[in-house]
Parts: C-alpha cells; structure tokens; sequence
C-alpha cells in the first residue's frame, strides 16, 4: 500500500483514538495524539507488549492507581441531578448566574476569566483570590491582573487578595456570597475543603460553580478529584447540581446549591 496506505491507516486510527479511554495508563498514552496512533500502526504488537511491560510503565500506571485509590467514590441518586440544566459553555454558564451579585473567583491566573464574569454576569462586587506562588501561576500575574482591571479596582467593583482559598476565604464572613467560581489546584483534598468552607460562606441558596469538573488532564498526566469532592459534597450535604457546561474540549464547570431553593 506504500506511503499512502499508511497514512490511510492513521487517519482511521486517529479518529478511533478520540475515542480511547483516557483513564488507562498505557505507554501510547503518555506520549501525544499523534504519537499514540503512529505507535498504535508502525509498532508491532510484540514490541508494544514489551513496551507495556517495561519497568517505567508499570510504576507509572500503578502511582496513577494509587492516587485514584485514595479518593473515594461517591454515586450521586437522581435526586441531585433533578433539576440539572447544561449549557454550552462558561459564558452561557455566567449569563445564567445572577446579575448584580456580590462574586468570588477563586484561582485568577493571569485574570482573562475575571474579565468575563464582568462582562456577561455584571457582578456588583467581585472578589479575586489567588496565592500566584509557583512556576505556572508565578507572583508577576497579580500585576498583570491589576493593570488589566485598574479601572474597576479603582471604582472598588472588583478587590484582589493574595493567598491561599482556604485562608483568604475564612476572613469573609458567613452568608456573604451570592455565588462563587472555583478554579484551584482540583486536588480532592483541596476541592473537598473548599467547598466545606464555601457552603457556610455563601448566602442561602447561594450557587458554588466551578471548573474542571473532569477526572483529569491526561495530557498534562494529573489526575483531578474534583467530581468526587463535588459528589460528595452534594450527597453528604443534601446539595444538587443545578448547571454543567458541555465544551468540545471536556473541561467542563459545574454549579451546585443547596437543596430546596
């Protein structure tokens, strides 16, 4: 078939590989796209199986099952998902959010998302928490923020503070958020926290959203926990899930509230 069959054989490989379970740890998946198929239709199955089964392999699929070990798995009922809605996107997402709110986005980076929940959700007040202290998300981005929002700063619409969620949060006082948007570290333990300490700081009926509702970014290789602290949390606490996005890209936010409102 030459050059042409091959490449014939990729395209069909490569579009039977967006449908690969991204929660295996295979060595074609810890390599790219592209490189997953090409592996999948130059290599032959002996050479995979050793691949498979090389040292390197191993440990990096059993540390995946580890972490996945450590946080536990909680069904939702039917109950929660009751009055659900999904919308296309974060912005459809902030158009349904209440106007006029007194806001928290918790975990700013460089602000690009700030600048949307003004535009489409036209908060009242909006509050920016971020502790910018690594590599990624390093202490240059709060200047970045400031002077890409100095004129809602300067009207006080908008307050920066510096630290960590579940620090910067408790010096809030109860009852005090309409709603709030949450985009940290995705740990389970962290999104578990957080979300303990934002139920108290949101008013009744007050909707706790977030992002990367998602088992994780197998691109990057990291393994989220936010689904099982968001279903947790709502079972345990008698909360629903009132809103989900629904992106091309599955990197999907949630919204959640408590039950009867």
């Amino acid at each position: 078939m030459g050059s042409f069959g091959t490449m014939a054989r990729l395209s069909c490989s490569i579009k039977q590989g967006q449908k690969d379970n991204y929660m295996q740890t295979t060595p074609e998946n810890l390599i790219s796209a592209f490189g997953r198929n090409l592996y999948n239709t130059l290599l032959p199955a002996s050479m995979r199986q050793r691949l498979d089964n090389a040292p390197i392999v191993q440990g990096i699929r059993e540390s995946f099952k580890d972490e996945a070990a450590e946080i536990p798995y909680v069904l939702l009922e039917e109950r929660h998902i009751a009055n659900l809605r999904v919308v296309l996107n974060r912005d459809a997402l902030l158009q349904a959010l209440p106007e006029q709110a007194v806001v928290a986005e918790i975990g700013v980076a460089s602000g690009d998302f700030s600048k949307r929940i003004l535009r489409h959700a036209k908060p009242s007040r909006l509050h920016l928490i971020d502790a910018w202290d690594d590599d990624r998300y390093h202490s240059g981005l709060e200047q970045v923020v400031t002077d890409k929002l100095d004129g809602e700063i300067e009207s006080g619409r908008v307050s920066i503070h510096r630290g960590y969620s579940t620090t910067v949060l408790t010096t809030f006082p109860d009852n005090y958020f309409d709603w709030v948007y949450l985009d940290t570290d995705h740990t389970y333990e962290t999104t578990r926290d957080e979300l303990k300490l934002l139920s108290q700081k949101v008013k009744p009926g007050g909707i706790i959203a977030g992002h990367d509702y998602i088992t994780g970014d197998w691109k990057m290789r990291n393994r989220y926990g936010v689904v099982e602290a968001v279903n947790e949390f709502c079972v345990e606490n008698n909360w629903e899930l009132v809103y989900t996005t629904y992106e091309t890209h599955r990197h999907l936010s949630f919204s959640i509230r408590e039950m009867g409102y």
